[in-house]
This record gives structure tokens, sequence and C-alpha cells, in this order.
């Protein structure tokens, strides 16, 4: 659970800076308005991106399994000078549960083992959705199609991007070209994963970041919640 906590926590904060700089890929989209759209959106991705390096703030991971949430954990987090993300832990880890002896103990292990594993498929597929290359972006772009939502959005939607049957949605401001949301569908083993990430913006007119971020594996009754806040020069 620890590892599910650190990584989970770690490529939100990676999201922070990298899919607004990554979208500046949009230049490569075929149509002519989407093309107008997309050096907007690159001007404005990468001056946001630039912006946000001048902050600390915190982080806080929470994991609910089975209806049981467990120990939430805080970090500090800030951008090194070269542009890569610092994670220092502010509350301790949990001290290990003592093995059990017998059948029973292998037993427990052996689903330990089998859910760290797991744990580790369900960060690497959310990594790929949350966290994209720029190679999947420009296979995003290359079926990308539009669809208003609630608010006045518009909604970047493709799917099959990565697998079949998935979905990856970027719900924009068409006036400001500023994120608002970030949704994707995705399957694990057969399971359906959702994952959503509600954008907010640093009191004052600042930069925008990963504010809320929700992703749920209902087969496993699993929710991982991550929050960034507090962000300070």
């Amino acid at each position: 659970m620890t590892v599910l906590l650190r990584r989970l926590g770690g490529i939100v904060a990676v999201l922070v800076l990298l899919v607004l700089v990554l979208l500046a890929g949009l230049a490569s989209a075929q149509s002519a308005d989407m093309k107008a759209m997309a050096q907007q959106f690159g001007q404005s991705a990468k001056a946001n991106a630039a912006a946000l390096r001048m902050y600390s703030w915190k982080m806080r991971v929470e994991v609910t399994l089975k209806g049981d949430a467990k120990p939430a954990k805080l970090f500090a987090m800030r951008f090194d000078p070269d542009g890569k993300v610092q994670k220092t832990a502010l509350t301790p880890d949990a001290p290990p549960a003592p093995a059990g002896r017998g059948l029973k103990g292998r037993v427990v292990a052996k689903k330990t083992a089998e859910f760290k594993e797991w744990a580790g498929d369900l960060v690497d597929l959310c990594k790929g959705y949350l966290a994209p290359s720029p190679a999947l972006l420009q296979s995003f772009f290359e079926k990308v199609l539009t669809a208003p939502a609630p608010g006045g959005f518009v909604q970047l939607y493709a799917e099959g991007v990565i697998a079949p049957g998935d979905k990856l949605v970027y719900e924009i401001d068409p006036k400001t070209q500023a994120i608002h949301r970030i949704l994707f569908h995705a399957t694990l083993e057969g399971d359906p994963v959702d994952g959503t990430v509600e954008m907010g913006n640093v009191a004052g007119g600042g930069p925008s970041y990963a504010a809320r971020t929700t992703v749920a594996a209902p087969a496993k009754k699993l929710t991982a919640k991550i929050e960034n806040y507090e962000y300070v020069k």
C-alpha cells in the first residue's frame, strides 16, 4: 500500500508539469481550426508550466480499500533547479504488520505480493494516461474529436489511444485555453479503471495545477485520492 501511495502521488506531481508542456504538441493536429487552437493552447501551457516552477506546495495521498480508509500520506513538494519534482515525506510510514506463521501466514504473504504486483500495474496504467508521452499525444490528436461540455467547456477526446476501448478526455476552457479536467477510462486485467483530474488555480491569479485526482478500480473496491494545496513562492 505504501508503494501505491508514493507512486500515485509521484505521477500527479509529474502531471503538474508534464501534461501542460506536452500538450504544446497539439500543433500536429490535422484541421486548421484545431491547429489554431493548438498553437494558443501550447503557448498558454508553456507559460503556465514555467510559472508553476516557482512554487512549493503540499500533497495529500489517501487510499481506500474495501471501505477501509488507509492513513493519509503528506508530502512537501517543490521543483529543483533542473525542473524536476522533489518530494519530502511529512508523515512516517506505518510499521509493517507482523508476518503470520504456518499456512495462514503463507496465504497472507501470497495475497500481499499479488496485490503489490497489481498495484504496480495500476500505477503504470495511470501513468500512461496522466503523464502521457509525446507519442501518445500524437496518437490522441490523430483521433481527436470535440464535444461541448457543461459550463461552456469543450472536450477534446479520443478512444483507443493506448488500448482498445479506452478513452482519454481533455476538458478545456476555449476562452483561456486552460485545462479544466482530465478524464480517462481503461481496463486492468479486464476490470474497469477510471481517473479524473480536476485542475485548480493558485490564489491571486496564479498558474493552474492538478488540484484533485481520483483513481477508482471498483472491482478491487479501491479508490485513491491525491490533493495538491498550499502553493507558496
